[in-house]
């Protein structure tokens, strides 16, 4: 057992590892509670007290590859220091967290649902709260905002109960946020100011920096750029000089304002992580049912087609991971239909989604592919759309942009419809050409299948109806035809003609 000037000096170096936490030294916070945890004979509440800091100093460090294999280490049994299921909330909350960046959200929501269920007792650690929190924060990214409420209310409780100052601010952030996420920007106002008063007055720096970011993107959805940089300013002095890693928080914020600003390479640059960990080198911070519509946007601007590639990858496993999410999906849909330039995907993302904010920026990007094309009344009604749902999410001037797009749309006299031809090119399908033009690339139909997102047997069927409408039997034949029919580009990608409106 450890004497009592030991057990002193431990409790001292997690009380200093808590206020390098509030201090956004994350860093230093791990290395403080590693410390502690690498003494023998403390009281086991020590050892609990400081996994939690190391953990959530980890998360918010986005030192996430560590973070995970700590919790993973925690959950099969660490021969060191014996756990209850109470002491591993910290570890479960990290493991979900990992499940929602690889795209698993509807695991990750059932994680911690889980783990909130089954919370009996008060905890002064924070493990509570930081269960609740990041349910809380998922919730509002899918839409389901009344549950978010609620555990808002039972983490406002917990901060009372046990007068925990670390996490008193927590609440009217999340709930801040969440407000954002409802259109109501003046209740998102408010709640953000009331956090920013309590941590400002409790010495918290790093919740007075998250404070200011939720600031920023409210001044940005507002169309108010320069409140937006200087909140960014008054957050960036919270922290250090050269973190090793930005709070997702920053660099979300910094991303948008960059493009707002018209940097698209910026908001790239704000969004990519100085240390990937294990995942690729162009990998990106980004939240996928919120996110990954306005990421890939960015990315074309860009000249990043390879991220924005990535983005609607990986939106589209997180959607196929979690069919019961419509958030997840419409932003799969909006992903993709930026990508394709496919305005019937983009439609059908503004009608899925459950953000005001991301259902408008779907229809206004298919009203701007719907103009480009001279559908002028299908835009118009896109028009219309987006600018419905950017008034009901605060952003007005937003409404007025779109409002002005659809006053500049020029009437054009309609042609009759002509039916698709039975026959060659112009007979394909946006999905055969796809195939067509993955067939020529020398990819079997099971790796088209996998790249489409499609079945094998749906890939099989769509490439007999190629063969029969072209009138050929062979994937040489189709691969010399594909050549044929479309110049090869300079780096030896073979491309399609658009299909037929």
């Amino acid at each position: 057992m450890a004497s009592t000037a030991e057990v002193i000096d431990a409790l001292d170096e997690i009380a200093a590892a808590r206020r390098d936490f509030v201090h956004c030294e994350f860093e230093e916070a791990v290395e403080r509670a590693g410390s502690v945890l690498g003494r023998a004979g403390l009281p086991a509440q020590l050892y609990q007290s400081a996994e939690m800091i190391s953990m959530i100093g980890m998360v918010n460090g986005r030192d996430t590859f560590h973070a995970r294999s700590r919790a993973t280490e925690m959950l099969a049994g660490d021969e060191s220091h014996a756990y209850n299921e109470t002491d591993l909330i910290g570890a479960r909350t990290t493991m979900a967290f990992a499940a929602r960046d690889e795209g698993r959200v509807s695991e990750a929501l059932e994680m911690l649902r889980g783990i909130t269920w089954s919370i009996n007792t008060p905890s002064r650690d924070g493990r509570n709260i930081f269960a609740r929190m990041g349910l809380a924060a998922m919730l509002t990214s899918v839409g389901d905002f009344d549950e978010a409420e609620r555990l808002i209310v039972q983490s406002e409780v917990e901060v009372e109960l046990t007068g925990d100052g670390m996490w008193a601010a927590a609440p009217d952030i999340a709930r801040a946020r969440l407000l954002l996420a409802r259109g109501n920007l003046d209740g998102a106002v408010v709640h953000a100011e009331l956090g920013r008063i309590i941590a400002s007055g409790l010495g918290n720096e790093f919740f007075v920096l998250v404070t200011d970011c939720v600031r920023a993107l409210i001044a940005l959805q507002r169309g108010d750029v320069v409140e937006a940089a200087e909140r960014l300013d008054r957050a960036a002095s919270h922290l250090p000089s050269n973190p090793p890693q930005y709070p997702v928080s920053y660099m979300r914020a910094r991303a948008r304002l960059a493009a707002a600003r018209g940097d698209p390479a910026g908001a790239l640059r704000a969004l990519t992580p100085s240390d990937s960990g294990e995942r690729p080198r162009d990998w990106l911070v980004v939240d996928l049912a919120v996110d990954a519509g306005w990421c890939v946007r960015t990315a074309l601007a860009a000249n990043a087609p390879l991220q924005a590639e990535g983005i609607v990858v990986r939106s589209e496993v997180a959607a196929a991971h979690s069919p019961g999410q419509p958030a997840v999906v419409a932003a799969a849909l909006h992903a993709r239909g930026l990508f394709e330039r496919d305005p019937e995907l983009l439609s059908r993302a503004a009608a899925t989604g459950v953000h005001g904010w991301q259902r408008a920026s779907a229809a206004e990007d298919a009203g701007v592919i719907l103009a480009e094309r001279r559908r002028t009344a299908d835009a118009g009604t896109a028009f219309a759309r987006a600018a419905r749902a950017y008034d009901g999410s605060g952003a007005v001037r937003d409404a007025e942009r779109v409002r002005a797009r659809a006053r500049d749309l020029t009437p054009v006299r309609r042609t009759p419809h002509k039916a698709r031809p039975r026959w060659g090119w112009t007979s394909l399908t946006g999905t055969e050409h796809e195939v067509a033009l993955n067939v020529a690339e020398g990819l079997t139909n099971v790796r088209v299948a996998r790249r489409m997102f499609l079945s094998r047997h749906t890939v099989d069927f769509h490439l007999r109806q190629i063969y029969r409408k072209l009138g050929i039997r062979s994937r040489v034949e189709l691969t010399r035809l594909v050549i044929e029919h479309d110049a090869t580009t300079r780096d030896g990608t073979v491309r399609l003609s658009s299909p037929a409106p």
